[in-house]
């Protein structure tokens, strides 16, 4: 069984699309036996208790104003570590976050086999093993611009949508009955989760001026975390319309089912009313909505207001459109049906699934259970070599400096893995150099694991995981094959036997021949 932690977030602000669509992948991945972690951070309106209430572990990051992302990789790579020591090897990290990005995704990289990203932007750089992007007109060239090399699969289009099988089981019957559908009675009325704007009450204030709305029955869907349900209360009590207001919805796909037009936002609900084959005019509430809704009015699935400045002067007209013409209504829920059919997130599972069973190189955080693998390690004659102290140590020395070593919170300690194999080991002990408060690095390979070329990709990942870090190393100057491995690593001589990351201290501290790369 492998491990995914999923790093996304919930709030009033943002609403809960993220999360509602990471936990359904998180579903389908628990039927391939990948166990699911989330990391989220503790905003108003966050979502843990759903999560836990849906069976998974969750790790919440304590609110923070203005926080960047490479605050926030120092605070998951905390995180990562203890679930790391605590419930063994994170196969993959799977991030759905808008504001985080290559920079994030680098720092976090080496503590997992593989990377992997769901956004619908297309709009900065990406480091990752897999992005996907359910958007309707969304294509991998889109992406080709931001990702980087190692980013093999681009799975994009509304065709692979995440859905929950409650809409899936659901959209046989749902054809059945917009066939049926001869007036227009139900309404639902869904401009996200949260709704932080209250484009709620918008609607209904022109809603109030239809004269065909007055037979409707109009349904509201929000969740408790919504801003403003005192004041869409206070609108209903007063209203001559019959509304409904629903708060946390339990079944949405039955509620779909049984209305008969839509006035929603165009976030990631969206692709759930089109499986359902539920008319909508959609308003766009944030701008990276508005890909969404051009690509549903190209293909006659919906009818759009582009903005929510213009409700008041092209609501009315909107609806028109399906409340006086049912053959145009059913134009649209046919086009809208054929925009997904909810397995998605099958094919997203097995891609997942089959990146996984590629093994990658990662570090490993030590824990008390690698005493003994160390101590093997630190016998051998290619251990010794060109160690500064050739003699191997006693049990009891290396028992004494192994337990002192991992309780100081200062140093940082990593075995080299390449999927689960246990390849050697990097440790960064605090030292300074050229005046400069920096860590040693010291790395040492397994005796099976000489000559595959792996030190100097840890080295790699160790300053992709600790990029603020001052880094320095003893090289032996016999020892050849360290110093082209620091050398690819980015680390420049000091002197004949001390090397720092070349980035690490001014260039004119460094000596005039750098280290050799062939």
């Amino acid at each position: 069984m492998g491990l995914a932690v999923i790093r996304a977030d919930a709030s009033a602000n943002i609403g809960g699309g993220h999360i509602y669509r990471c936990l359904t992948l998180a579903d389908q991945l628990c039927e391939l036996e990948i166990a699911i972690h989330f990391i989220c951070r503790e905003e108003n309106g966050h979502l843990a208790e759903l999560i836990r209430h849906r069976g998974y572990r969750v790790s919440l990051l304590s609110i923070e104003h203005d926080i960047d992302e490479v605050e926030d990789a120092r605070q998951c790579r905390s995180l990562m570590e203890k679930i790391i020591v605590e419930f063994g090897t994170v196969s993959m990290i799977l991030v759905d976050h808008y504001q985080l990005s290559a920079v994030w995704h680098t720092m976090i990289a080496p503590l997992a086999q593989h990377m992997a990203v769901i956004d619908d932007l297309a709009n900065r750089p990406y480091r990752c093993d897999l992005i996907f992007d359910q958007s309707l007109g969304r294509t991998a060239k889109d992406y080709e611009p931001w990702v980087n090399e190692q980013c093999k699969t681009i799975v994009t289009g509304a065709e692979h949508a995440l859905l929950r099988y409650q809409f899936i089981n659901l959209r046989e019957a749902a054809k059945k009955r917009r066939a049926k559908t001869t007036a227009v009675k139900t309404v639902l009325v869904a401009m996200g989760a949260t709704d932080p704007d209250n484009v709620t009450i918008d609607v209904l204030q022109q809603l109030s001026t239809l004269s065909e709305a007055k037979d409707w029955s109009i349904k509201i869907a929000l969740t408790d975390k919504a801003k403003h349900i005192e004041q869409i209360e206070q609108f209903i009590a007063t209203s001559a319309l019959t509304i409904e207001l629903l708060i946390n919805v339990y079944d949405m796909a039955d509620l779909i089912l049984h209305c008969d037009i839509a006035i929603a936002a165009a976030g990631t609900s969206m692709l759930e009313r089109c499986c359902l084959g539920l008319p909508n005019v959609i308003v766009c509430v944030a701008d990276n909505q508005q890909h969404i809704a051009n690509a549903l009015v190209e293909t006659d699935s919906a009818i759009a207001v582009m903005n929510t400045d213009q409700l008041c002067t092209q609501l009315s007209g909107a609806l028109q459109g399906f409340v006086g013409d049912m053959d145009r209504y059913q134009t649209i829920a046919n086009n809208t049906f054929a925009v997904c059919n909810g397995d998605g997130k099958i094919e997203l599972g097995n891609q997942i699934d089959e990146l996984m069973q590629i093994e990658q190189q990662w570090l490993h955080p030590v824990t008390k259970n690698h005493i003994d693998l160390l101590f093997e390690w630190q016998q051998t004659p290619q251990t010794r070599q060109y160690s500064r102290d050739p003699n191997p140590p006693t049990l009891e020395q290396h028992q004494q400096w192994f337990e002192t070593t991992i309780d100081d919170s200062a140093v940082h300690f990593y075995i080299i893995m390449l999927g689960q194999r246990q390849c050697g080991f990097v440790r960064l002990n605090p030292t300074k150099h050229h005046d400069t408060n920096g860590f040693e690095v010291s790395i040492a390979m397994a005796p099976d694991a000489h000559g595959l070329g792996m030190g100097h990709k840890a080295l790699v990942l160790l300053h992709q995981l600790h990029p603020e870090k001052h880094l320095f190393a003893y090289i032996d100057p016999q020892n050849q094959v360290s110093i082209k491995a620091f050398g690819k690593a980015g680390f420049g001589a000091l002197s004949d036997d001390w090397y720092a990351l070349q980035d690490s201290l001014p260039k004119d501290s460094l000596s005039k021949g750098t280290v050799n790369e062939s």
